[in-house]
């Protein structure tokens, strides 16, 4: 499983703030971690907000062995659920959910030269690298997400700084999102996209247009 590192500490800061301006007193908020990892996002979004309930997802079966240990180990197994699968495909096609947050594979291949050694070598390349340029783990999961998120509910993505722009390009003006906004990381360069769910039947993937 990948290292957790401080762009990630983001991605879920924003996930909390999104789920601390909820009104959740007459249901909890469901929470969908699309390729866990080590459940590290999942489990702290479940520790801090402790009425949230999180279904974490991961196309690794070792992985997901690591993430119910952590959970285990937490005392959080009660409040996240795990699936095997590959992004969307592990939960039902009918599931929705508030917020759907993932930190996909968004390195190109050609880019391998460029990460550091520890990370190039250690690290899984499943968890790291994703071809069409690092776009198309992103596609997937953009494609996907209007059907399964309810109305105004919240997708936070952490991207690679040179492609988010772009990335945020696709769902601006999109008939199915809305408050499209890029956060930088702590050194300043755009990492997380968050965009809200708009109202009414998902239209994608027709928002890819010719690029597809």
């Amino acid at each position: 499983v990948l290292i957790p590192r401080p762009e990630t500490e983001l991605l879920v800061d924003a996930v909390l703030e999104y789920l601390s301006h909820g009104d959740w007193s007459k249901r909890a908020p469901n929470v969908l971690d699309l390729g866990t990892g080590s459940g590290c996002i999942a489990l702290a979004i479940a520790h801090e907000h402790p009425s949230a309930m999180l279904t974490a997802t991961d196309a690794s079966e070792p992985a997901l062995q690591v993430a119910r240990g952590n959970a285990a180990a937490l005392g959080l197994q009660s409040r996240v659920s795990f699936a095997h699968g590959t992004w969307f495909e592990a939960v039902g096609a009918d599931e929705r959910y508030d917020v759907i947050v993932s930190n996909p594979p968004y390195i190109s291949r050609d880019e391998a030269a460029e990460l550091p050694a520890d990370v190039r070598e250690w690290e899984p390349h499943t968890a790291l690298f994703a071809a069409d340029d690092g776009l198309s783990d992103v596609r997937d999961i953009l494609e996907d997400a209007p059907r399964h998120l309810l109305a105004d509910g919240l997708l936070a993505l952490e991207l690679a700084e040179m492609r988010a722009a772009q990335v945020a390009g696709w769902l601006e003006g999109a008939h199915d999102w809305h408050g499209v906004e890029l956060r930088d990381d702590l050194s300043g360069r755009p990492r997380l996209l968050l965009a809200r769910r708009e109202h009414g039947p998902a239209i994608a993937p027709a928002q890819w247009g010719e690029e597809r």
